[in-house]
């Protein structure tokens, strides 16, 4: 029983696991308004990072909360927005790995069992039964 816990544990860690972070260079406003991601790190003309939450766009300003603090950024002082996205391929590689291995354990144990384990009180006096 405890190595389906700890199988479906890793189920439900491996979609998380697989991030990645893409820059978005072009329109970075667009972007933000059109996918509203949850944390983005904006990259300032002058190459300065800043870390914002819940970025949302109004008109031709960036709103959010860095440090703990509300700030608003013109567009135009944005180079680049960097967010962390879902990677598709990784996942589903992870996942077809952790599918497989729990596949092979599932045939393993299967493989193993003896007409004592399978619960039948029957299964070892055939006869009689």
């Amino acid at each position: 029983m405890k190595r389906y816990r700890v199988f479906i544990g890793v189920l439900i860690a491996v979609p998380g696991a697989c991030m990645r972070t893409a820059a978005v260079r072009e329109r970075p406003a667009d972007y933000l308004a059109a996918n509203s991601p949850p944390t983005a790190t904006l990259t300032m003309a002058q190459g300065s990072p800043v870390v914002v939450t819940l970025p949302r766009v109004v008109s031709d300003t960036i709103f959010g909360w860095s440090k703990g603090k509300e700030v608003s950024i013109p567009v135009q002082e944005v180079k680049e927005v960097k967010v962390r996205r879902v990677a598709v391929v990784q996942n589903a590689i992870m996942g077809g790995i952790v599918l497989g291995a729990g596949a092979a354990l599932l045939i393993a144990k299967a493989g193993k069992a003896t007409p004592s384990d399978t619960g039948d009180p029957c299964a070892m006096r055939v006869a009689e039964c």
